[in-house]
C-alpha cells in the first residue's frame, strides 16, 4: 500500500461558516496479513476506535504513518457511539477509569509479531473541540497500544498530546512518557521497541 489517506472528515469542504462537523466511523485500517507487507506514506485520522489495528499480523514495515484522534471526543467517547465488536477484535477499553481514555487508539497491535515502523506521528490535537490541552500536552492519555505482541520495532516515533507514547499489555502499563522526551513538535524518540 503507497500512500494512502483514510481521513473522516472533521469539518466542511463547500460551505462558508461551517467549519466543524461530526462524523462517526468505527474503524480505521485494520491489517491481518502474515505478510510480508508493506505500508509507505499512509495516514488514517479521525475514526472512533482505532485509527491503524494490526491484528494476528506479522512480517509487517510500515513507513511514514499518521494519525489524528477524532477531534469531537471525548463527546462522545470511543464506545458510545460503536459497541466493540470481538470479530475484529476491536479494543474493549475495560482498562479505562477516567473518560479520557475512551479516545481514538492510534495504532493498536494486537497478538501480532515483527512490525516494523519507521516515521511515525501520532497526534491528539483536542478534546471536544477545545485545544486548550495542546499548552499541557495531555489531549489524550495515550497513543498506541500493545497487547499480546512482540517483536515492536519503532524508529522515528512523534507523539503529540498523549501523555504516554504505548501502553503494553495492561499488566505491564504505560510506558514512555511524552513529558520525559520533549522535543520541537510534540515528544520524540529515536528508537522504542518491545520486548
Amino acid at each position: 500500500m503507497s500512500h494512502n489517506w483514510g481521513w473522516v472528515a472533521d469539518h466542511e469542504l463547500d460551505l462558508d461558516g461551517k467549519d466543524q462537523i461530526d462524523i462517526y466511523n468505527g474503524r480505521g485500517f485494520l491489517f491481518e496479513s502474515q505478510g510480508p507487507l508493506w505500508l509507505w506514506g499512509s495516514s488514517s485520522e479521525h475514526s472512533m476506535l482505532y485509527n491503524y489495528q494490526f491484528a494476528n499480523a506479522a512480517n509487517i514495515y510500515a513507513g511514514l504513518m499518521q494519525s489524528e484522534t477524532a477531534y469531537m471526543q471525548t463527546n462522545p467517547n470511543s464506545i458510545d457511539a460503536f459497541t466493540p465488536n470481538a470479530t475484529w477484535n476491536d479494543p474493549t477499553f475495560e482498562e479505562c477509569y477516567v473518560q479520557r481514555c475512551y479516545k481514538t487508539i492510534a495504532v493498536r497491535i494486537y497478538n501480532s509479531s515483527y512490525i516494523y515502523s519507521y516515521g511515525i506521528g501520532l497526534y491528539s490535537f483536542f478534546e471536544n473541540y477545545d485545544s486548550a490541552c495542546l499548552v499541557t500536552q495531555n489531549c489524550d492519555e495515550k497513543r498506541m497500544v500493545v497487547d499480546q505482541s512482540e517483536g515492536i520495532y519503532l524508529y522515528g516515533y512523534t507523539n503529540v498530546a498523549g501523555e504516554w507514547f504505548v501502553e503494553v499489555d495492561e499488566i505491564s502499563g504505560l510506558l514512555v512518557s511524552a513529558d520525559d522526551n520533549e522535543a520541537f513538535f510534540g515528544a520524540a524518540v529515536a528508537v522504542l521497541q518491545y520486548p
